[in-house]
């Protein structure tokens, strides 16, 4: 019996729009190919309340929780269909919003399901990380200081991540941990006073200073 197919797939789209034909050439071809099962179509001409939250423009590609906005070939749609099915799609659609500096929408998709920051802590503790989203992942952590996403949701991973073997990624761990203002961190950063890396003692130092201010 085959398996439900469970990807909600919606394409939002305007009659004069330059690249809303393309978008939709590309969508009912890979409905034909049954690379998902279902098509929603919206007009958002006669009603532009139809718009995800915060978008403006056509075309809009949802897939999921997933927005899109522009034209996508029928490839990289699909993968990011393929990814979806596998459940393998969050830390790479929000890697795609941080490289593209969209970080109001990084932060809606964040807030949508428990659980999603942790992504942040994956692309975070990857040498491959571009600057541009490790900022990102600065700002969003930041906009978080004190609370139960740093404090417990995301902790444990955070003291994991201190004894990373990238000195890097050890500072950066040490740095979110100070802003967790968690007080059962300030034994693993106390441990990071005696680090090798001179940068992972003075963030550790800054860490502890900023929890203790705190208690």
């Amino acid at each position: 019996m085959p398996v439900p197919d469970t990807i909600i797939i919606e394409l939002f789209i305007t009659d004069h729009c330059t690249y809303c034909k393309g978008m939709l050439d590309n969508c009912i071809m890979l409905l034909k190919k049954g690379v998902f099962s279902c098509l929603r179509i919206c007009n958002v001409e006669t009603d532009p309340a139809l718009l995800p939250n915060g978008y403006r423009t056509v075309p809009i590609l949802r897939i999921n929780t997933m927005i899109f906005d522009g034209l996508l070939e029928t490839d990289e749609i699909r993968n990011w269909v393929n990814l979806e099915k596998q459940q393998q799609a969050t830390t790479a659609y929000i890697d795609r919003l941080l490289k593209l500096g969209k970080l109001d929408e990084t932060q809606r998709y964040l807030e949508q399901e428990t659980g999603r920051y942790a992504s942040l802590l994956d692309l975070l503790s990857d040498p491959d990380t571009g600057v541009s989203v490790k900022l990102g992942i600065s700002a969003l952590l930041e906009d978080k200081t004190g609370t139960e996403v740093l404090q417990r949701e995301l902790f444990p991973r955070l003291i994991e991540l201190a004894n990373h073997n990238d000195q890097n990624i050890r500072g950066d761990a040490c740095y979110f941990l100070g802003l967790s203002q968690n007080p059962l961190a300030l034994p693993a950063l106390n441990e990071k006073l005696q680090d090798t890396s001179p940068d992972v003692r003075e963030i550790a130092q800054e860490a502890i200073e900023q929890i203790e201010l705190n208690q």
